[in-house]
């Protein structure tokens, strides 16, 4: 009876795992011997080792888009994670009306990348944008601006209007985590008269470390894989100043038809996603052990 549950068992996910080895391993696999051949658009190529990840790494643009990679996990830390704790603490503070706030935070969230990146286009358009034609109707037209034709913010104009979107998953993610607290210790807080400087910095705070880590680990993997939001709204430009990794690595393949460096820099975003992966799984469970 045994063997014949494990043989259903096994025909069961027999389909399921095909699947997932023809469209999800294969790929990986494959994409990793690309890398380390000069292929292009005929099919044909030659072994060249790790001639396009040396080429990569000397590569000034590969370097340009590094930088604004990082530049893009700061925009990060300070718009999606920074405004989502703010956000989760004031509808955790407010008794009515914060199931509409949570609809309204979390809705950017369900609209794709490519939707959000048309829509900042239209905000950011330099002459009939909604953002500059607000500045102008208040009387601070002095303050329209190409958002995304000046080099120098353009990257940031970007990162703000992706952080729309992505604020709605960090803000859930502080919310459970501050529905999560006891009410108890902050009962007791308040008995003892602590302030709400107090009560954040010594109670909720601390408790909220593995939403921290959480929020961080999978906002930086979500950096790491922007390219649509980018595609849509600058194409990298201008010139090269809102070029990160992800875009870069479509550049290469389908652009440039550079298959062996395409592929070189993927597998190289992958390492970046696994560190972060790792050290996100090692902090998570010290903090599982701790508690």
């Amino acid at each position: 009876m045994r063997l014949k549950i494990d043989l259903n068992a096994l025909m069961l996910l027999a389909i399921p795992l095909t699947i997932y080895l023809i469209f999800v391993i294969f790929p990986i696999l494959w994409n990793i011997v690309i890398s380390f051949t000069n292929m292009t658009v005929g099919g044909s190529y030659t072994f060249t080792g790790l001639e396009n990840y040396i080429r990569l790494l000397n590569s000034t643009r590969f370097l340009n888009a590094l930088k604004n990679t990082l530049m893009w996990f700061i925009i990060y830390l300070v718009f999606p994670i920074g405004l989502g704790l703010l956000m989760a603490i004031l509808v955790n503070s407010i008794n009515r009306g914060a199931n509409f706030f949570k609809l309204v935070y979390f809705y950017p969230l369900s609209l794709s990348f490519a939707v959000i990146g048309i829509i900042w286009s239209f905000i950011y358009e330099p002459t009939y944008g909604v953002l500059n034609e607000i500045l102008r109707k208040i009387g601070l037209g002095f303050l329209a601006y190409p958002w995304l034709i000046d080099p120098n913010i353009a990257l940031i104009a970007v990162g703000i209007a992706a952080s729309w979107r992505e604020l709605g998953f960090d803000f859930v993610v502080f919310f459970a985590g501050l529905r999560a607290i006891p009410q108890e210790y902050l009962d007791a807080a308040k008995v003892d008269g602590a302030s709400a400087f107090v009560k954040y910095r010594y109670i909720i705070l601390p408790l909220l470390k593995p939403a921290f880590i959480t929020a961080f680990a999978i906002t930086m993997i979500r950096a790491l894989k922007v390219f649509d939001i980018i595609y849509v709204m600058t194409r990298g430009g201008p010139g090269f100043t809102t070029e990160v990794l992800g875009y870069y690595a479509f550049v290469l393949a389908f652009e440039a038809f550079d298959y062996g460096g395409g592929a070189a820099l993927s597998v190289i975003l992958t390492l970046i996603s696994l560190l972060f992966i790792a050290l996100y799984l090692k902090i998570a469970l010290k903090e599982e052990v701790r508690y």
